[in-house]
């Protein structure tokens, strides 16, 4: 046993092995040596022979914990899981203040997918040693795979905390932070991780994909080119980094990175879907078509792709074939509120009033993500309003779009009025005062919801949003009343700016201009270059005063300068 043991002390574990078979040889009931066998040939990655030895040796003397732990990761070793729990729970009981059993029993759980377990055995493993770092991440691994991310969290801190140098620690915490939606507090500890492991193309990759997320995508794009770097044949980095190229609107950079992505991977659906976007973006929208059907065929859902399709038809006014992939996508797809909101503006607009009104709601129930346009629904209470008797009931009605649909949907509320509700209505600031000159019957705030829940909700017996009114007052083309207009402007101003305004137009006809939309999601099926209005700004007989809103005085002077036409801004109006 000495010779074997200083053969191991010397690193020359041939000697030692054979050293140690000798000692069994000629004592062989003494489990010292038969035990030592079994852990030097553990060591020496020989997990099977090495677990026939180390039983033996318990055989003989079956309280020895330092056989069971060696037979438990020998065990472990060959993927036999359910042997390896067992005998660590022979041995806890024999060593109750051996924090390690616990942990071992832990990693055994969470290779066995019994979470559950695992979390329980980590909890006992930190109540005996409290300090040990990597316990508190192995805990929040198994919180994590469980969903409970909020534990998840306090277990990935408290290791990040004990070893406040230890990167994986930090990136696993970013993601239990992503998980349950705190994205900035998720992207200090991405930040955190890539400081302490720059080299890490996991992080370098994720730390981008939230800044993608958040809209930092320059910064994002220096963080996939870094990972390029030390990865440069990755097809799904690269392809994140075409997609900034796309948020960037650099439609024909983007689609060179997806070509060189499929180079290196054509089996990625996600590639030929976003080259699908851009061809689309770029006005290619045959061929958008087809990059989504190759899409389908890669893998890509079916339901997704006949979204995309139905989508890319309505662009171009092929109503009634985008109705029928809508209908045929959500076979696949039920409970998609994206998809039901997106066909009711395709039945709405070939007059299937009845059908797209109701599947308009669906608006309000898109992600996050997807309400750079509309609010999300509003908590309950009050309740909803679905067409009950009104006359007499208090009515919260709150707005939910941008300006532009806001005085759309407004002239649907003299019919609202007329219900004879007491309606509060909580609209925009900027809309204030016409609302008030032109329903004095309703009551205008502009600060009556908090965090998409109405204040004081006892104070009303239902509510709605204003998008919504059509599902009971627009259901036929005969209750689209004629009428003089409903928005009233102040009729002093009018006067004044109306003298104004001849005066300066000397006889020409009075035409006002606004040409970009400044929502993302909407502007370049909405908006054209002022340099683009030559045709227009060079008519005869016309006076063109500036009705866009923003700061336009660059634009202004630069088509005075190129054109020779001049859109007067009036120094008096505010242009918000």
């Amino acid at each position: 046993m000495r010779a074997a043991a200083a053969a191991r002390g010397r690193g020359v574990l041939d000697e030692a092995e054979s050293a140690y078979r000798a000692a069994v040889v000629l004592a062989p009931q003494d489990p010292a040596p038969i035990g030592a066998l079994g852990t030097l040939l553990f060591e020496r990655k020989v997990p099977k022979e090495a677990i026939a030895w180390l039983n033996a040796a318990l055989s003989r003397d079956s309280a020895n914990v330092n056989f069971m732990l060696t037979l438990a990761m020998a065990y472990k070793a060959i993927g036999d899981f359910g042997a390896a729990r067992s005998t660590l729970i022979r041995a806890a009981p024999l060593a109750p203040h051996a924090p390690q059993i616990h942990a071992l029993i832990g990693e055994v759980c969470i290779a066995m997918r019994a979470f559950d377990a695992a979390v329980d055995a980590y909890r006992q493993a930190i109540a005996l040693d409290s300090k040990n770092a990597f316990s508190h991440f192995n805990l929040g691994s198994a919180c994590r795979e469980l969903g409970r991310f909020a534990d998840a969290v306090i277990s990935f801190a408290k290791a990040a905390t004990l070893r406040p140098d230890w990167a994986i620690a930090h990136a696993s915490l970013a993601g239990a932070y992503q998980e349950l939606g705190h994205d900035e507090q998720a992207l200090a500890a991405f930040r955190r991780a890539h400081e302490l492991d720059p080299r890490d193309i996991v992080t370098l990759n994720n730390l981008g994909l939230l800044l993608t997320k958040r809209d930092h995508v320059t910064e994002a794009m220096a963080c996939f080119n870094a990972a390029l770097v030390l990865r440069p044949q990755d097809a799904r980095i690269l392809m994140n980094l075409g997609n900034c190229f796309r948020t960037k609107k650099q439609y024909e950079e983007a689609e060179r990175i997806y070509k060189d992505v499929l180079s290196l991977d054509s089996g990625l659906y996600e590639v030929h879907a976003n080259l699908g976007d851009v061809a689309n973006h770029l006005g290619r929208w045959t061929e958008a078509i087809g990059h989504y059907e190759r899409a389908m065929a890669k893998g890509w859902p079916i339901g997704k792709g006949l979204q995309s399709i139905a989508i890319t038809l309505a662009n171009y006014d092929y109503m009634s074939s985008s109705i029928e992939l809508y209908n045929a996508a959500r076979t696949m797809g039920p409970g998609d509120n994206q998809l039901e909101y997106r066909q009711s503006l395709s039945e709405l607009k070939v007059g299937c009033l009845a059908a797209g009104w109701p599947r308009h709601d669906a608006r309000l129930y898109q992600p996050d993500d997807l309400h750079k346009t509309h609010k999300q629904r509003y908590a309950e209470p009050p309740s909803y309003w679905e067409g009950d008797a009104l006359a007499g009931k208090r009515l919260f009605l709150w707005t939910e779009s941008g300006l532009g649909d806001q005085v759309i949907f407004s002239s649907m509320l003299p019919d609202l009025v007329a219900t004879g509700a007491a309606i509060t209505f909580d609209c925009k600031p900027r809309l204030a005062s016409v609302y008030r000159r032109s329903f004095p019957a309703m009551s205008i705030i502009t600060e009556g919801a908090k965090e998409s829940s109405v204040v004081n909700p006892e104070a009303y017996d239902f509510q709605i949003a204003v998008g919504s009114l059509g599902r009971f007052f627009r259901t036929d083309f005969a209750r689209f009343p004629r009428h003089s207009g409903y928005l009233k402007a102040d009729p002093v101003k009018v006067a004044r700016y109306r003298a104004h305004y001849q005066t300066r137009a000397a006889g020409r006809r009075i035409v006002g201009v606004s040409w970009r939309s400044k929502n993302d999601d909407i502007a370049e099926l909405k908006s054209a270059e002022l340099s683009d209005w030559g045709a227009v700004l060079g008519v005869s007989g016309a006076w063109f005063v500036n009705l866009q809103y923003g700061d336009c005085t660059a634009e202004l002077a630069a088509v005075k300068t190129a054109l020779g036409a001049e859109v007067y801004q009036d120094p008096t109006v505010d242009p918000l």
